[in-house]
């Protein structure tokens, strides 16, 4: 079974905004640029307008569909995040080190795991002793589908099945029943006194930690639709990457080895946001990592 990387392993929001198969030098932007009052569809156009390739949409690092799901008749996410996003995973935090997700892809089964740190960060399997009381499992088993608790109870089983014969550190199943989407996300929002919100870099990953006095009890993941708007200058390609949030990360590919003077790399850019109808002093500040081979 496939496990969902986002929500099994804490995704890191910054970073590759794709993937060459080609050895290549790269730099890309380490720290984050945001525009307010962003319009994601008029950058689009400018971009066209300028005569620049746009490649997307991408929904985190893809451009999959099937990945997550769209979830109907949530107004309030569909106007922070367009109608194009997608839901990713759901997380319940049992405890400080035990977790139980759940992976969507749309039209396929969720897959359920189990995650716990005591077993994460050692060489051991997670253990049978780690599995979250009954009575919680059954609590949020119905709260994410459409079932019953004589239902979840059978699922408890095929959790503690896996948990004796995977004997890994993320055990899962996989479940068919469907997922009832704004009955978790009514809960969350009711039950949270606080919220933090983590985006990457024009990439569209956007994680929601929901924490109850203190602590945090949930967490989804939404990929959001991005753009990358790309441009040839001398050997190197120019990659601006956004999502309807107004997140930008940027990036530089070029042939192995080879690099680009600092007032180059900036000047290039610059001109890119002003055609894109983007504040170019932005770029101005933007810390850059530079790898000189992939290989």
């Amino acid at each position: 079974m496939s496990i969902t990387a986002a929500a099994a392993s804490g995704i890191s929001v910054a970073g590759c905004l794709g993937i060459i198969g080609s050895d290549h030098a790269r730099y890309f932007s380490v720290s984050a640029i945001s525009v307010d009052h962003f319009d994601y569809d008029a950058t689009k156009t400018a971009a066209e307008t300028a005569g620049y390739t746009i490649d997307g949409p991408y929904y985190g690092t893809l451009k999959e569909t099937s990945v997550g799901f769209h979830p109907d008749g949530i107004d309030d996410l569909d106007e922070r995040f367009g109608p194009d996003y997608r839901v990713d995973h759901v997380v319940f935090h049992y405890s400080l080190t035990t977790r139980v997700s759940a992976g969507f892809r749309e039209d396929s089964d969720t897959e359920l795991y189990l995650r716990d740190e005591r077993a994460w960060a050692s060489p051991d399997p997670f253990l049978p002793e780690y599995l979250p009381e009954e009575d919680w499992l059954i609590e949020r088993l119905t709260l994410l589908f459409d079932m019953g608790s004589e239902r979840a109870r059978e699922y408890i089983a095929q959790l503690m099945d896996a948990i004796t014969a995977e004997q890994t550190d993320l055990p899962s199943i996989d479940i068919s029943e469907p997922v009832t989407f704004a009955a978790v996300y009514q809960y969350v929002v009711q039950e949270s006194t606080a919220v933090k919100r983590t985006h990457s870099h024009g990439e569209g990953w956007h994680i929601v930690t929901y924490a109850r006095d203190g602590t945090p009890f949930a967490e989804i993941g939404y990929r959001l639709q991005s753009t990358k708007v790309t441009h040839k200058s001398g050997t190197g390609t120019y990659i601006v990457q956004f999502d309807p949030l107004g997140a930008i990360g940027l990036e530089i590919t070029l042939p192995a080895g080879e690099s680009i003077p600092e007032d180059e790399r900036r000047s290039v850019f610059r001109e890119m946001f002003s055609s894109l109808g983007l504040p170019p002093e932005l770029v101005d500040d933007v810390e850059f990592d530079y790898v000189g081979s992939m290989w």
